[in-house]
């Protein structure tokens, strides 16, 4: 996908948003939006003549997209896109419309969910640091419409439950996996095991976590030092 500077922000975020400020919509941590990078599931599609509308999950809330690009999507599967927000002028709220989009895999899914959590805090943290008055008048505006402080708590749980949502994801399978590994074998090293689990995406530093999980549920045990083996009932 074409690299174009885009505001990354949690569905439930945006989908909370009714302040605009000349034609871009403006969310409770100040990420003024016109055009959103997303990444989510693709839950449901429907076909309109020439035009396609996908409702995407990145696990917060689900948005609509439309787009009239020709492309074979499939439910159940991960969309990255960029779409344009067209304002309701008429009634409150907007559009979204699919202007560049490309499936992809659960890991650039997963970073998405990560970089935004990030992105979504330091936003947070930022509009604290400068409060009871913000430096722009813009920003007090939109502070003030949507209440100071509360909004940024709920935006805040949103961040931090989606990571969580994504870590017990990650957990589990990487569990899964090693699990399987150990199985498959006799004993075998914590390098290697944790070589193989790199092999399959997985990060080095939460391997090492799980990997000792394992051990304090009793599902495996170190026979000798740095070596693993599975725990047989």
């Amino acid at each position: 996908m074409q690299r174009v500077a885009a505001c990354r922000v949690f569905f439930k975020e945006l989908m909370s948003s009714d302040f605009v400020i000349d034609n871009t919509v403006v969310t409770p941590t100040c990420a003024r939006c016109s055009t959103l990078f997303g990444v989510g599931e693709v839950k449901e599609l429907e076909s309109r003549g020439r035009v396609t509308k996908l409702r995407i999950d990145d696990s917060t809330a689900v948005i609509n997209l439309y787009t009239g690009i020709k492309t074979k999507f499939k439910p159940e599967s991960f969309l990255a896109f960029l779409g344009n927000l067209r304002i309701r002028h008429h009634e409150r709220g907007f559009l979204i419309l699919g202007e560049e989009m490309a499936m992809v895999d659960s890991t650039v899914r997963d970073n998405w969910i990560l970089s935004t959590a990030i992105r979504t805090m330091r936003r947070i943290e930022l509009l604290r640091s400068l409060m009871p008055m913000p430096a722009t008048t813009w920003m007090r505006k939109a502070l003030t419409h949507y209440g100071n402080s509360n909004k940024l708590e709920e935006c805040e749980s949103t961040a931090i439950e989606a990571v969580q949502q994504l870590w017990l994801h990650y957990n589990r399978t990487t569990k899964d996996i090693a699990l399987d590994l150990l199985n498959t074998m006799d004993k075998c090293t914590r390098e290697r095991l944790m070589a193989e689990l790199e092999k399959r995406g997985l990060k080095g530093a939460w391997i090492e976590e799980v990997i000792d999980e394992l051990i304090a549920d009793g599902m495996c045990y170190e026979p000798e030092a740095g070596v693993l083996a599975l725990v047989h009932e």
